[in-house]
């Protein structure tokens, strides 16, 4: 029986679309389905960049986009064992 752990893993990695299995198995495809997260982040880090006009905005949404694109790809490589897990049905829906 998988742990509760694995279940809330399946379910923030759903939310951010990263669960594909074939999607692992390259940096490309991985940074491309990051890098939506990397947009989200970047953009709310160039509000707050914003007062300091285009440069700030533009130094918010990079730092943002890397830092997003960057974060979400550590969490798909650092869970892949249990990505394939639930690829392979070992893990089911809760």
């Amino acid at each position: 029986m998988p742990e509760q752990w694995e279940f809330d893993l399946r379910n923030q990695l759903r939310g951010i679309g990263i669960v594909t299995i074939e999607d692992q198995d390259r940096v490309f495809d991985v940074a491309r389905k990051c890098s939506k997260t990397g947009v989200v982040l970047g953009t709310s880090w160039a509000i707050l960049g914003a007062p300091a006009f285009a440069p700030g905005a533009l130094t918010g949404f990079l730092s943002g986009f890397l830092t997003g694109t960057v974060s979400c790809m550590g969490l798909s490589y650092s869970a892949q064992e249990v990505i394939k897990r639930i690829g392979r049905g070992d893990i089911p829906s809760p």
